[in-house]
């Protein structure tokens, strides 16, 4: 995977919020693609990978404790 600090669309970001919050999980890789200008779950992942965060030179665990520190998450 390649690790977007790009913003991520708000209809992207509804279903991805959406999804989670419907299946009652608080920790997950969601994957969502667009098509013809509609939004698309294909995957969610409770055990994702950090190496794209690692490739990134982004320190994962330092970056989860910002935000929550933060109130963003």
């Amino acid at each position: 995977g390649v690790i977007s600090l790009d913003s991520v669309p708000p209809k992207a970001l509804d279903l991805a919020l959406h999804t989670a919050r419907s299946c009652r999980w608080d920790d997950v890789g969601i994957d969502i693609c667009e098509h013809e200008g509609r939004y698309y779950v294909l995957e969610a992942n409770m055990k994702y990978g950090k190496e794209g965060f690692r490739k990134a030179g982004i320190d994962y665990t330092q970056l989860m404790e910002t935000l929550i520190e933060n109130g963003k998450i």
